[in-house]
Parts: C-alpha cells; sequence; structure tokens
C-alpha cells in the first residue's frame, strides 16, 4: 500500500496544492501529522478525496481553531486532537504531531508499531528504531527551510520516498 505523508502545511495554499497534485494517482491513504492551522485548508484536500483517497490527521500544536478543523474537515479527513492508532496491511501506525523525542523512543524500541510518523520539527526524518520505522515527512509550507517536501511510504517495500519543490518567499 502506498501511503501520503503530510505535515506542518501552516495555511501555504499554494505550495500544498502543488504538493497534494503530487499525491494524485499515487496513494491509497493520506496522513496529515498536524498543523494544518485552518478550516479553508479543506479546498487543498478535496481533490484527494474525490479521487476515492482515505484521509486522516491529526491536530497540532498551532491549530487554534481546533474545533472548526473538525467540523469543515470532518468530512473529508477523520481528525482527532492528539494521536491515532491505525493499522494498514497489517502494518500499526502511531500518528503524533509532538512527543518529547525520550517517548518517542521509547515507544519505538516498544516494538507495538511498525511506523510512528510525526511532524511538529519542520525536518525530514526516515529512521530504523528496533522493528519500528519513524518517519517525519518535512514541512509541506516549506516556511523555515525553503523546501516543502511530502513522502510516500510503501508499506510492502518499507521504504520512504521524498518529493520536494522550492518556496518563492
Amino acid at each position: 500500500m502506498k501511503i501520503g505523508l503530510i505535515s506542518d502545511t501552516h495555511d501555504n495554499i499554494p505550495t500544498c496544492n502543488k504538493l497534494v497534485s503530487y499525491f494524485l494517482d499515487k496513494i491509497e491513504v493520506l496522513i496529515h501529522c498536524g498543523d494544518i492551522i485552518s478550516p479553508f485548508m479543506k479546498r487543498v484536500f478535496v481533490p484527494l478525496y474525490d479521487k476515492g483517497v482515505k484521509m486522516y490527521g491529526v491536530l497540532g500544536n498551532n491549530d487554534g481553531e481546533k474545533s472548526g478543523l473538525m467540523e469543515i474537515l470532518g468530512p473529508i479527513m477523520e481528525l482527532t486532537p492528539d494521536f491515532y492508532e491505525l493499522e494498514f496491511d497489517t502494518k500499526h501506525f502511531l500518528v503524533v504531531h509532538h512527543l518529547p523525542e525520550s517517548l518517542i523512543q521509547s515507544i519505538a524500541t516498544s516494538n507495538k508499531f511498525d511506523y510512528i510518523i510525526k511532524g511538529h520539527l519542520h525536518e525530514k526524518r526516515n529512521e530504523k528504531m528496533g522493528k519500528t520505522r519513524i518517519i517525519n515527512p518535512g514541512e509541506a509550507c516549506g516556511y523555515l527551510s525553503g523546501i516543502a517536501s511530502i513522502a510516500i511510504l510503501d508499506t510492502e517495500l518499507d521504504s520512504v520516498t521524498y518529493f520536494e519543490i522550492p518556496v518563492e518567499m
């Protein structure tokens, strides 16, 4: 299964439209790792919904309008305020926006999850700890680095492919 990973969109609609269009016809599931920011980001994800992509997301520390996000995006993306435990292709996922690194390491070394998908740091990460792969797709907004990134996880191959575009500041 191919799963699209996106995080830290921070209302950058033009850039996120380009990134999401890259996902079209490539993924079956999308996971958003938080910091969507405002409900009007819904229009960025509608093309994936229209293609039948199942979408899940966790809210982040900068998502101030949490109830509005859950109400507006709820019809197209399953959102939770804290974390998600998901299963695809018999693989167990933990999706979070931010946890302290010591807790991430403890969870990873417990070997309960095949994947921990996270956001918050605006930095790409693809690291194996025991049986658990920890993935951060980077920042979709591109505000900190000038590079917007997303990732596709292939669960059959246990591989992660990043897609990046420069952001005009």
